[in-house]
Protein backbone atom coordinates (compact mmCIF):
# COMPACT_ATOMS: atom_id res chain seq x y z
CA UNK A 1 0.00 0.00 0.00
CA UNK A 2 1.50 3.12 -0.97
CA UNK A 3 1.18 6.17 1.47
CA UNK A 4 1.07 9.83 -0.14
CA UNK A 5 1.82 12.88 1.69
CA UNK A 6 -1.19 15.48 1.28
CA UNK A 7 -0.96 19.03 2.41
CA UNK A 8 -4.36 19.84 2.42
CA UNK A 9 -5.44 17.36 4.71
CA UNK A 10 -3.63 15.59 8.35
CA UNK A 11 -5.07 11.98 6.83
CA UNK A 12 -3.38 9.37 5.37
CA UNK A 13 -3.92 8.86 2.04
CA UNK A 14 -3.45 5.38 -0.22
CA UNK A 15 -3.66 3.61 -3.54
CA UNK A 16 -5.52 0.72 -1.64
CA UNK A 17 -8.25 0.46 0.90
CA UNK A 18 -6.64 -1.18 4.17
CA UNK A 19 -8.15 -4.44 5.16
CA UNK A 20 -10.75 -4.70 6.91
CA UNK A 21 -11.66 -0.78 7.10
CA UNK A 22 -15.34 0.39 6.09
CA UNK A 23 -16.35 2.83 3.69
CA UNK A 24 -18.16 5.45 5.16
CA UNK A 25 -18.32 7.85 2.37
CA UNK A 26 -16.94 8.91 -0.99
CA UNK A 27 -16.22 12.56 -2.86
CA UNK A 28 -14.83 13.96 -5.75
CA UNK A 29 -11.40 14.60 -5.36
CA UNK A 30 -11.93 18.03 -7.62
CA UNK A 31 -14.67 20.29 -8.68
CA UNK A 32 -14.29 18.46 -11.86
CA UNK A 33 -16.01 15.54 -10.27
CA UNK A 34 -14.29 13.14 -12.14
CA UNK A 35 -11.66 11.68 -10.08
CA UNK A 36 -12.89 10.40 -6.78
CA UNK A 37 -11.74 9.11 -2.93
CA UNK A 38 -13.27 7.30 -0.11
CA UNK A 39 -12.99 8.43 3.15
CA UNK A 40 -12.98 4.86 5.21
CA UNK A 41 -12.99 3.88 8.58
CA UNK A 42 -11.09 1.28 10.91
CA UNK A 43 -13.90 0.51 12.98
CA UNK A 44 -17.88 0.34 11.61
CA UNK A 45 -19.44 3.36 11.11
CA UNK A 46 -21.96 2.33 13.82
CA UNK A 47 -19.61 2.97 15.84
CA UNK A 48 -17.98 6.46 15.03
CA UNK A 49 -18.03 7.21 18.71
CA UNK A 50 -15.54 5.33 20.09
CA UNK A 51 -11.61 6.70 19.13
CA UNK A 52 -10.91 5.71 15.37
CA UNK A 53 -8.58 6.52 12.59
CA UNK A 54 -9.29 7.61 9.25
CA UNK A 55 -7.81 7.83 5.97
CA UNK A 56 -8.49 9.11 1.94
CA UNK A 57 -7.64 6.42 -0.60
CA UNK A 58 -7.83 7.17 -4.30
CA UNK A 59 -10.24 5.55 -6.42
CA UNK A 60 -8.51 4.54 -9.85
CA UNK A 61 -9.78 5.45 -13.08
CA UNK A 62 -12.64 8.73 -13.92
CA UNK A 63 -16.06 8.23 -13.26
CA UNK A 64 -18.60 10.18 -14.31
CA UNK A 65 -21.16 9.33 -11.47
CA UNK A 66 -20.72 8.68 -8.02
CA UNK A 67 -22.80 4.80 -8.63
CA UNK A 68 -19.82 4.41 -11.26
CA UNK A 69 -17.15 5.49 -8.49
CA UNK A 70 -18.38 3.74 -5.73
CA UNK A 71 -18.71 0.35 -8.57
CA UNK A 72 -15.05 1.00 -9.21
CA UNK A 73 -14.19 0.81 -5.46
CA UNK A 74 -16.40 -2.09 -4.55
CA UNK A 75 -14.28 -3.78 -7.25
CA UNK A 76 -11.08 -2.94 -5.64
CA UNK A 77 -12.15 -4.41 -2.21
CA UNK A 78 -13.09 -7.48 -3.78
CA UNK A 79 -10.28 -8.20 -5.02
CA UNK A 80 -7.81 -7.01 -2.43
CA UNK A 81 -7.57 -10.26 -0.92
Amino acid sequence: MTNHSDSTSALERFDRPPNGWFVLDIMPETMAGRRWVALMLDIDPDEIRKPHRECWVTIPGEHRSRDDAWEALEDMMATRH
